[in-house]
């Protein structure tokens, strides 16, 4: 009976100490939390980050990241470039040559807060030189997430002036946009958390749904407007006016001149006698014209042995019809006088020179016989 009890005794005492001992380790293991370090500021100034985690940027991890009071973030080691960005693995939050002076300047401060859950830089700047006006406000968050990844996010207060600097220098040395490097702005800055968070689950953007395309009203036909005809224009009917009959002049009377009869003091001059001409045998012979042929320039040979050039033959055929020559001798006098001139061409030379005698005495004889015609006349008119 007394054994049972004994054991029961020191079981119960073991299980005290135990609990005890339990409760004590428990109050031992402090919880996570949030470390906030105040620095002194200063110029151009950077300040390790102590890191209780590592962290990934650029596809690469880093245990040792730090911070500048030119709102930049550092990987792998420090650098204080302020005229421009980094050579170093770094993000330029509107950074410049900015200044933190805690001790002169109350409204300024460089705190850094770290955390197994990331870290933050919460700088109040002014540019160097400045110790007056308004301050302005750039925090840099990079919260670590369940999955390993970091979210950095940023958000700025206060004035710029214009020539700040904004980018993310890669691993490479290349500067980019903190886009690409999936840096975001917000407007407020988060709290950091003791440890790390779910990330955020990504909602897909609903794609716009296409506006439906209007159905074109139906665009009335114009209707087809006809250009106005052209005023009928009537011309006046032209009546060719009736000329006055004028009635045919009567001929005048045929006036006979009267011969005067020659006084006896003056005897009439002799008149030779001119043949008569049978008048019936004119008529009955008509007159043939002789056809001129164009003058070719060929010789002809007469009969009698003499040679004429065609010009002559036609003047010789001219001078041996009468007919032909008077009416030549009013519609074409040069070829009259052409013809004249070729008289005796048909002869041999003994022919021509007898021949040039008995023309020489007909003309004298006809001048005598017109000379004496003109005087008779003259007689016949004298009163």
């Amino acid at each position: 009976m007394k054994l049972p009890r004994l054991l029961a005794a020191i079981f119960i005492a073991l299980s005290a100490n135990l609990f005890i001992a339990s409760a004590a380790r428990a109050e031992d293991v402090a919880p996570p939390e949030v470390t906030t370090i105040v620095t002194r500021g200063g110029d151009d100034v950077s300040y390790h980050i102590p890191l209780t985690v590592s962290v990934v940027y650029d596809g690469v991890t880093y245990e040792n990241v730090y911070a500048t009071t030119n709102s930049v973030i550092t990987f792998g080691r420090p650098d204080g470039t302020y005229w421009t960005y980094p050579t170093t693995p770094s993000v330029s939050i509107e950074s410049k040559d900015w200044w933190v002076l805690p001790q002169q300047m109350p409204d300024t401060h460089f705190i850094i807060n770290v955390s197994e859950g990331g870290f933050q830089v919460d700088g109040s700047y002014r540019p160097y030189g400045t110790f007056t006006g308004d301050t302005t406000s750039i925090i840099i968050t990079a919260q670590i997430q369940t999955d390993g990844t970091v979210a950095y996010t940023y958000a700025v207060d206060g004035p710029l002036s214009g020539n700040e600097r904004t980018g993310a220098v890669l691993t490479d040395g290349t500067v980019v946009s903190l886009a690409e490097v999936n840096i975001i702005e917000v407007e407020e800055a988060p709290v950091l958390e003791p440890t790390p968070v779910e990330p955020e689950p990504v909602v897909p953007e609903p794609e716009p749904e296409p506006e439906p395309t209007p159905e074109p009203e139906p665009v009335p036909e114009a209707p087809v407007v006809l250009p106005p005809a052209p005023p009928v224009i009537e011309l006046p009917i032209f009546i060719e006016p009736e000329l006055p009959f004028e009635p045919e002049p009567e001929p005048e009377p045929e006036v006979i001149p009267v011969e005067p009869e020659p006084t006896p003091d003056q005897e009439p001059l002799p008149i030779e006698e001119v043949p008569a001409v049978d008048e019936t045998e004119e008529e009955s012979s008509p007159i043939e014209t002789p056809i001129v042929e164009p003058v070719v320039d060929e010789s002809v040979t007469l009969d009698n042995g003499v040679v004429l050039t065609q010009e002559q033959a036609v003047a010789v055929s001219l001078l041996q019809d009468p007919a032909a020559l008077l009416q030549e001798l009013f519609t074409d006098p040069g070829a009259v006088f052409a013809a004249l001139g070729q008289v005796g061409a048909d002869m041999s030379p003994e022919v021509r020179e007898q021949s040039e005698q008995v023309v020489l005495s007909a003309i004298i004889a006809s001048g005598i016989a017109t000379q004496a015609a003109a005087v008779s006349a003259a007689y016949r008119r004298k009163p």
